[in-house]
């Protein structure tokens, strides 16, 4: 009897591949085989089937994942945002700032700077970024100034822009 005889894989299926099959179960990279009548090994057919990619989405901040805290922050400095101009019942934006945001660590609160200005939410972004100015921690970095810029920019408030503090850099 020879070895590939021996080696015989089954075919898996996987539970998000919705009734196809993936071949040989990540063991080898050769097809899952059989044997016929006349004792020849033959390759079972069946269909590779890549993962959904969404289920694969990396960390938005690189190197760090949002804290618990910080992600409440984010979340309630946008239900605030929402609910100022709708006049909702919710919690106004300088009670949030206030409750939510300024009692974060400081990798927590660059963490929070750094989400809203991924989601391109220009006035939070601000309103974070100046909170993070008053820290005795903060450093003026060009980098921080240039991803501001960017974001209100984007959003279209370019006299915003013209209102950051430039003085850090004399």
């Amino acid at each position: 009897m020879s070895s590939l005889s021996l080696l015989r894989l089954r075919p898996y299926r996987h539970p998000d591949a919705r009734g196809t099959l993936i071949a040989g179960h990540g063991r080898s990279s050769l097809p899952p085989r059989r044997q016929t009548r006349q004792g020849i090994v033959a390759a079972i057919p069946t269909a590779i089937v890549m993962r959904d990619r969404a289920k694969n989405r990396k960390p938005t901040q690189r190197g760090r994942y949002l804290s618990t805290e910080a992600i409440h922050a984010v979340q309630a400095l946008k239900r605030a945002l929402g609910t100022v101009g709708g006049g909702g019942g919710g919690d106004s934006l300088e009670r949030v700032l206030a409750a939510k945001v300024r009692r974060l660590i400081k990798g927590d609160m660059v963490a929070v700077l750094r989400e809203l200005q991924s989601q391109g939410e220009g006035l939070l972004a601000l309103q974070v970024f100046e909170e993070v100015r008053r820290e005795h921690w903060y450093k003026p970095q060009l980098s921080v100034y240039n991803d501001m810029i960017k974001v209100l920019a984007s959003c279209g408030l370019p006299e915003k822009v013209e209102k950051l503090p430039w003085t850090a850099f004399g």
